[in-house]
């Protein structure tokens, strides 16, 4: 019997031993959304109003930047050449600056903080100009789209030189442009994403 009363104790004792931990795994973090996904091929297109036709914005290839993984954005508007923007997202879900890609060679500047995955009304996001000013970009405030091709869209917006300028949607993009408001309102007609 001392033996049975010894043999189920070590039972015990190593049963409890084990942690009672379950042998479920966690699920992995949900993937970071982007405000502006970059991935060469994405691509946005938008109709103008009062007669600003439609423009594109397309990432057309990688660049490295001092080290840097970049994604050139080619953006069109519908009063002015287009203009290609060197970008890049990081693991909590923002986007910076670094530079421009002018006739194929990049012009690197200064990193600069370009979208906040968790901006902040008045929040400032300067960068440079391709002619060396500053531009003076700063979150307004959330709000929604005027209505689009592909509705309604919740979005992020960022002045410009104290105007209204971009809107952008979580995992979408940039959804609605505004380039010398209100002459033209740019609402999205069609998003490619890769």
């Amino acid at each position: 019997m001392r033996t049975s009363i010894t043999a189920i104790v070590c039972l015990m004792i190593s049963l409890l031993s084990c942690g009672g931990g379950s042998s479920t795994k966690q699920p992995p973090p949900p993937p970071v959304q982007f405000y502006l996904p970059l991935a060469v091929g994405n691509t946005w297109t938008y109709a103008c109003s009062h007669n600003g036709g439609n423009i594109t914005d397309t990432v057309t290839q990688t660049v490295t930047v001092n080290g840097q993984q970049t994604f050139a954005m080619q953006m069109q508007f519908p009063n002015g050449p287009p203009q290609t923007m060197l970008l890049a997202n990081d693991a909590q879900g923002n986007t910076t600056f670094y530079g421009y890609l002018v006739d194929g060679t990049p012009m690197p500047v200064t990193p600069a903080p370009y979208i906040s995955a968790n901006p902040i009304a008045g929040q400032q996001f300067n960068y440079p100009a391709p002619d060396g000013s500053t531009v003076n970009r700063i979150f307004k405030s959330f709000t929604v789209t005027n209505p689009t091709a592909l509705g309604v869209f919740n979005v992020a917006v960022y002045n410009e030189g104290g105007l209204p300028a971009y809107g952008y949607t979580v995992a979408k993009g940039l959804t609605e442009q505004d380039h010398n408001y209100p002459q033209f309102d740019c609402t999205v007609s069609s998003i490619q994403l890769h």
